[in-house]
Formats: structure tokens, C-alpha cells, sequence
């Protein structure tokens, strides 16, 4: 990679105003290794390590992702990492296992790509799990249904997407024609950075080597398998750059998918019609369960509402909450308004437990 110009790497006004007068030199995160980083700068590409205060100072699952900014002093053979530039966004899910921490997955995202393979991967709850994280990470999300070409008619498909989301863009692709992937570009324009999320196998490395033109740097990918299953191959975060100044995140695929929410907004965001609902019923602290007027369970009963859509967001509510719950007994950062919500979910527990000893 040459020398690049700040630009190219994605810098913009939103990260000069937290710049100010210093001697440290702005870089950019373009790959996590197991002992370290590379990242970008106008100097070139140099191999990174954290600075012991840094690493002492930041939780573990606050160090550097791949798409920071981070300040930093060069060495000879290496750079070392001073600090890390507040985040325009950021996208993370909770760590697999009993655990509580973080994980980012990406940062400083403009936009996000979420591909589904349309050969036996389309789950509508799986793809309201992704468009939460999307959410709350606050880029714009885009679902891409790709592999059109293994089944016969993807209409039911668009159709079923339509109903999980409002104002996202779903495109339906083909990523061994490029033709197919030509409206993604008003997406990946000079500086934007887009990051393609999904499951193994549902074609993200391979639509990220259309996109990128002969010469560039390009993701591994295996043939597809004798029940036509892509094979998951990217192994590693690695941000590539198009021609046009555009800039790709490729991630591997998740394979246990643990939202990470701080608030209800993202929820509120990705299931908007039954907030909605909620919203009209009789009582404030309505459960959807045996409440009178319940507008939520009126649109189940009418075909309004698909029942399943409304246990998946009960499902997502209250996991969300119960890790925030755990991240307060592990005595990690719990603000007032989380705090307000662990209170009210309790309460609510104690009504549900109440309900079913009256059953």
C-alpha cells in the first residue's frame, strides 16, 4: 500500500475536532493481529502495539478495532498507540459464552451490509438479531439477499424482508455477476467506509473481490460446496480500499450472535411497528400477555403481527437486559437511564412471576 493521504483513509471533520494541537500522528486500524495492529497513516503502513499506560487505563474490550482512529508515535520498525479518537459509530456483540464483556466488531462504519444467502440462510429472526446490533451501531444498515441464483423465484423472500425492516435499502444479488452488485456503489463512494457482517458461507469475501479491481489486495474464498453452501473462509478484520477511494471491511462470519445494547433505542428502531402497538394499549406496563386492550396481541390475533416476530423481540428485550444486569454485578459502567431500566424490568419480572402463581 502506498503512502495514503488522510482522506483516502476515511478522515473527515467528525475526527478533526477532537484533533487538536498535538505532536501525535493520526492512523487508522487496518488489521487486528493476535500480538498487535497495522494501521495507516501519511507516513505509510506500519506494524502497532498499545502503550502500556493505554492497555493499563482501557478494559480489554475497549482497545482498538479494526476502523479506529487512534493517535500515535512512529519507532523505528513499529508504532506505538498513544490514544484512541472518540468513535462516529460502532458496531459489537457480547462476547460468546457466560461472560459479560464487549466485543467491537468494527468501528467508524458509515455503512453496514448485511448479506443473507437466500439458499437455506434466510431467517427472519436471525436478520431482526443483526438489524438491532445494526442499530445500535448507529451506521446505516443496507441487507443484501444474495444467491438468487440458487433458487427459483425471490419474490416471498424480498416480500418477508420487507416486513422485518422500514426506510432499509434490500437489494437482490448475484455476486458471481457483477453486474448484479452495481448498486452498491452509491454505497461505497471516496471515504465511506462500509463493513459487510453475515454468516459463514453467504457470500460477503466474495462480493467484496467484485468490488475490488484487478491488482488489490483479495479475500480468500472457497469453492461452494456439494449442497451449494459457500465455505467460510475469511479468517480475519481487514479493511481494503477501492479504486474510487471507497473503503471495505470484511469480517468473518458470526456464528453465535449476542446483541450488545446500551439503550432501547435500537429495539424501538428495528421493531417500530410493535413499539407502535405497545404504545395504544390500555395499560402503560402492558405485557402483550392477558392485559384488556392489549393492541399488541389484537395484532397477532388479526395476522397483523406474526407471532413469532413478537417473541423475538421479547426475547431480544430480555436478554439485553439481563446482560446489563450482569455488567452491573461485575461492576462494569452502568449509567442512570440503564440503571432506570434494569428497575422497571425487575418489576416487570416480579408482575409475571405474580401472573403465573394466579394460573
Amino acid at each position: 500500500m502506498e503512502k495514503p493521504s488522510l482522506e483516502k483513509l476515511g478522515w473527515n471533520s467528525f475526527f478533526e475536532q477532537y484533533l487538536g494541537k498535538t505532536d501525535f500522528i493520526p492512523a487508522r486500524i487496518i488489521r487486528k493481529h493476535n500480538s498487535g495492529y497495522d494501521l495507516a497513516c501519511q507516513e505509510g503502513v506500519y506494524y502497532a502495539r498499545i502503550r502500556g499506560k493505554l492497555r493499563k487505563d482501557l478494559p480489554k474490550e475497549q482497545w482498538p478495532a479494526v476502523g479506529d482512529w487512534v493517535l500515535c508515535t512512529l519507532e523505528k520498525e513499529y508504532a506505538m498507540i498513544e490514544s484512541i479518537l472518540p468513535r462516529k459509530s460502532k458496531i459489537s456483540r457480547k462476547v460468546s459464552g457466560k461472560t459479560s464483556q464487549e466485543q467491537i466488531i468494527a468501528a467508524n462504519a458509515d455503512t453496514i451490509f448485511l448479506v443473507v444467502s437466500l439458499f437455506e440462510d434466510f431467517n427472519p429472526r436471525k436478520i431482526e438479531r443483526y438489524l438491532a446490533l445494526i442499530a445500535e451501531s448507529q451506521a446505516k444498515p443496507v441487507v443484501i439477499l444474495n444467491k438468487v441464483d440458487l433458487i427459483e423465484d425471490a419474490k416471498p423472500f424480498l416480500e418477508e424482508a420487507e416486513k422485518l425492516v422500514t426506510d432499509v435499502p434490500i437489494l437482490v444479488t448475484n455476486a458471481l455477476k457483477a453486474e448484479t452488485l452495481a448498486v452498491l456503489e452509491q454505497y461505497t463512494n471516496k471515504g465511506q467506509t462500509s463493513v459487510f457482517l453475515g454468516s459463514s458461507g453467504a457470500g460477503k469475501s466474495t462480493i467484496v473481490n467484485v468490488l475490488l479491481d484487478a491488482g488489490h489486495q483479495k479475500q480468500t474464498v472457497n469453492d461452494i460446496g456439494k449442497h451449494n453452501k459457500g465455505k467460510h473462509t475469511t479468517t480475519s478484520r481487514d479493511m481494503l480500499f477501492l479504486d474510487n477511494g471507497g473503503i471495505l471491511i470484511d469480517n468473518p462470519g458470526i456464528r453465535e450472535l449476542r446483541v450488545w445494547l446500551d439503550g432501547d433505542e435500537a429495539l424501538s428502531e428495528s421493531f417500530a411497528d410493535i413499539e407502535a402497538l405497545a404504545q395504544e394499549c390500555r395499560f402503560r406496563d402492558c405485557l402483550h400477555d392477558m392485559e384488556p386492550d392489549c393492541k399488541v396481541r389484537e395484532a397477532i390475533k388479526s395476522g397483523v403481527l406474526d407471532q413469532e416476530r413478537v417473541d423475538n423481540w421479547r426475547k431480544l428485550r430480555e436478554e439485553s437486559l439481563e446482560l446489563l444486569q450482569k455488567r452491573q454485578e461485575f461492576g462494569r459502567h452502568v449509567d442512570k437511564s440503564q440503571s432506570n431500566r434494569l428497575a422497571k424490568w425487575t418489576k416487570t419480572a416480579r408482575k409475571k412471576s405474580c401472573r403465573r402463581g394466579l394460573r
